[in-house]
């Protein structure tokens, strides 16, 4: 076993391949993350995440990790939150500095599901995800043409918009939450995306899955 140190971070099996068809070792994956960590850290900061890890490697099925437990090191910031539908808990890592993405980058976690609401307020989600979920054989022109399409719903209904990439396939449109807004914008933003909800139920042209999040978003 290989190991190194980047900060406090003790780095392990760098050349373990995590993207085999494309050459990507968990080393270049921990560089990337360091890369663009400034970035990608006010997008995270504050909020609970859930980890899917792929230990070994991409083309596995890999495991999702909501509790991190008592196994992290004490210097990671974590959030234990009730856990919805049980008792008890739930420690959920919360990244807010380089040290700590890249440690989870050296726990193969590959995908970080962020919660689109706080620390500070669980229960009240300050963004609105539209996740564009593309199945098997959808052509990126397609997919580009729905992230457009829902664009013009949130800038419609006075939102604004920006894109995520999800690190799969498919494409997140996030905005602001009508909850984050004032009170006589927010009629206009519920009414816009009930209108938007009935229009697409009577689409059945529609072949790429659009999925609202409320709970938990994905990055």
């Amino acid at each position: 076993m290989t190991e190194h140190r980047l900060h406090d971070v003790e780095l392990s099996n760098l050349d373990k391949m995590l993207y085999p068809d494309d050459g990507v070792t968990k080393g270049d994956v921990i560089e990337y993350s360091r890369t663009v960590a400034d970035a990608m850290l006010p997008h995270l900061a504050g909020r609970p995440l859930v980890l899917h890890r792929f230990p070994d490697g991409i083309g596995t099925q890999g495991f999702v990790q909501h509790d991190v437990g008592k196994h992290f090191p004490d210097w990671i910031q974590v959030a234990d939150l009730p856990r919805r539908g049980g008792e008890g808990e739930v420690r959920h890592v919360v990244c807010e500095d380089v040290p700590t993405l890249i440690y989870l980058a050296n726990q193969a976690a590959l995908e970080l599901h962020i919660w689109p609401s706080t620390v500070d307020n669980p229960e009240h989600p300050d963004r609105l995800v539209i996740d564009i979920d593309p199945p098997d054989g959808t052509g990126v022109a397609t997919l580009r043409s729905v992230a457009r399409r829902v664009r013009d719903l949130y800038e419609k209904v006075g939102l604004v918009p920006f894109v995520q990439a999800t690190g799969g396939r498919g494409f997140h449109v996030v905005a602001l939450h009508a909850e984050t807004l004032g009170p006589q914008e927010r009629p206009v933003v519920d009414d816009g995306q009930g209108r938007h909800r009935t229009e697409r139920r009577q689409d059945s042209t529609r072949r790429v899955a659009v999925r609202t999040f409320r709970g938990q978003a994905t990055w």
